[in-house]
């Protein structure tokens, strides 16, 4: 069977494009042809390129001056285009690329469609009508672990998923809090794992390489780039335990500085990144952050997909809790997934309580449940193809 997944593909972002790849290697493992439909999310900013592709002479003018004051703009620039080939060398992308499903061909070359993983139904990061079905075709569908990264949605959007969802064959999501919305809805669905989880470790084998030096390794993985206060405790706590910091981060340009304080911080920021233990991977595409988390012996991370990528190595993790402050219902699916399979001190306060904790305790990993459910979510999916 020919079959297209539709998700969160072509963006900045390790976990959505790993989960992407996750996902299309346990189709094709089920003897599946898999495409991945190269949808455009909104009009302006459709591309992972974005002002690589779309920037005009004052954009690229703003760019370049940012790039020279240490903003980071020129390690965005430089990861996008890299993300941009990394995407088209591992993804089957459609040959034809669209934002409405008007747009798209007539024929779209699949027997059915996969909806998800990752946030795709989130009202808050982009418009849920990209990963619904609309005027698809007539295409069937269904979707794996699919979430709204959170646990109520507004009203505005109540009409629209109770229109459209109806229309899967099968519907599966990833967390809990997403069962409980489609139960007001009056749908049901099954709870499986991320599609990181299901494949064998040889998929993710195939990007790590032996680590280059005996010094052990500390992995940081955050939504945007650590403050000068914390770059200071990763410093110390490098020092005190003899190991090596790689700081990967979602989102890198920062802000043009404000006031005195903020330049001097900044600058000194920029000095601290000549600091040979302390490595800032802001450039680094997918396959080397798997490789630095196949490497770590402690991971501190504020992602998702950090502590996805921790759990298939089973490594020493602490989910920092103040990075999601103001968006518990965000936070919330990481502590579904801790109180499922992990025990130990896994969620801090801060930074300095996850590197004070990493020093003193360690987690463990229930790893035959989380077998079972990893073997359970691919015979729900091996199921829902066969019945598709």
């Amino acid at each position: 069977m020919k079959i297209g997944i539709l998700t969160v593909h072509d963006q900045i972002n390790y976990g959505a494009i790993l989960q992407a790849f996750a996902l299309q290697s346990v189709l094709s493992d089920l003897g599946h042809e898999v495409l991945v439909f190269d949808r455009k999310m909104d009009p302006v900013h459709g591309s992972l390129l974005g002002p690589i592709e779309n920037g005009n002479i004052e954009c690229w003018v703003k760019l370049i001056a940012r790039g020279f004051l240490g903003l980071g703009d020129f390690a965005d620039m430089m990861r996008r285009i890299r993300t941009w080939r990394f995407i088209r060398q591992h993804l089957h992308l459609t040959k034809y690329r669209f934002l409405s499903w008007a747009e798209a061909p007539d024929n779209l070359g699949v027997d059915l469609i996969v909806i998800g993983s990752d946030q795709v139904w989130n009202t808050k990061h982009h418009d849920p009508h990209v990963f619904l079905l609309d005027s698809s075709h007539n295409v069937p569908a269904i979707s794996y672990a699919a979430s709204f990264g959170t646990d109520s949605i507004d009203e505005e959007w109540f009409s629209l998923f109770a229109r459209q969802l109806p229309k899967l064959q099968k519907i599966s999501v990833r967390e809990k809090q997403a069962r409980v919305i489609l139960s007001k809805l009056s749908l049901s669905a099954q709870r499986v794992v991320d599609p990181t989880l299901l494949p064998e470790k040889t998929l993710w084998g195939q990007f790590v390489k032996r680590r280059a030096t005996k010094r052990r390794l500390l992995v940081c993985y955050f939504a945007t780039q650590p403050s000068l206060v914390v770059i200071r405790d990763l410093l110390s706590f490098s020092k005190r335990n003899d190991c090596n910091v790689e700081i990967f981060v979602g989102a890198i340009p920062i802000p043009l500085p404000d006031s005195t304080t903020a330049w001097r911080n900044h600058i000194i920021k920029l000095l601290l990144f000549l600091n040979p233990r302390i490595h800032f991977m802001f450039g680094a595409l997918p396959n080397v952050f798997v490789n630095s988390v196949a490497n770590a012996d402690w991971i501190v991370t504020s992602a998702f997909h950090g502590l996805m990528f921790s759990c298939i190595f089973r490594k020493q993790i602490r989910l920092v809790r103040s990075f999601y402050k103001d968006n518990r219902p965000g936070f919330k699916r990481m502590e579904e997934f801790v109180s499922d399979y992990m025990s130990g001190n896994v969620i801090v306060n801060d930074v300095r309580d996850a590197l004070r904790s990493l020093e003193k305790e360690t987690v463990t990993y229930e790893d035959a449940k989380l077998d079972f459910d990893c073997r359970k979510s691919l015979q729900w999916l091996r199921s829902a193809l066969s019945f598709s």
